[in-house]
C-alpha cells in the first residue's frame, strides 16, 4: 500500500537503479597464463604455485570433497595434471590435478639412480642412533 498525502492523494516513492555494472573485458587470448609444471609437488605447494600463476586447481570429482578436503591428513603429491604444464590457459581456468598419498620419507618422484653410500645425501638419509636425547632415568 502506498503512503498518503493529506490531501488524500498517493505519493509515489521512486528510487533511482545504479547503473548497470559492466567491466571491461580484455581482448581474447590476451590474459592468458602457463600452467606451471607441478609433477611431484606436494600438493599444498602446488596450490600456492598454481594460484601464483592464476589457475586454480582441482581434482578429478568436481562434485565431491574440496581439493584441501581429499588430501588432509597426510602427504600428498600430485601426479598428473590435465592440461599438461606449459599449456595455455585463461588466467583462473581449473586445471585437473591426479594424486597419490606417500609415507613419511619417501621421496615425491621416483628416483631414477641409486647414489652409492658415500655420497653426502646418501649419509644423511641414514637412521640417526635411537638412543633418546634426554635421559628419563
Amino acid at each position: 500500500m502506498l503512503p498518503r498525502r493529506p490531501d488524500g492523494n498517493d505519493v509515489l516513492i521512486v528510487v533511482p537503479h545504479p547503473p548497470p555494472y559492466s567491466v571491461p573485458m580484455p581482448p581474447s587470448g590476451a590474459d592468458r597464463v602457463a600452467v606451471p609444471h607441478l609433477l611431484g609437488l606436494e600438493v599444498k605447494s602446488a596450490r600456492r604455485l598454481a594460484h601464483a600463476a592464476g589457475i586454480v586447481l582441482v581434482s578429478e570429482t568436481l562434485d565431491g570433497p574440496s581439493l584441501g578436503a581429499q588430501t588432509w591428513p597426510g602427504r600428498w603429491f600430485v601426479t598428473s595434471t590435465t592440461p599438461r604444464a606449459g599449456s595455455e590457459v585463461e588466467r583462473w581456468a581449473n586445471v585437473v590435478i591426479t594424486f597419490a598419498q606417500r609415507g613419511g620419507g619417501e621421496a615425491p618422484v621416483p628416483v631414477t639412480t641409486e647414489p652409492d653410500a658415500s655420497t653426502p645425501l646418501r649419509a644423511a638419509a641414514r637412521p640417526r642412533s635411537a638412543k633418546p636425547a634426554i635421559d628419563l632415568g
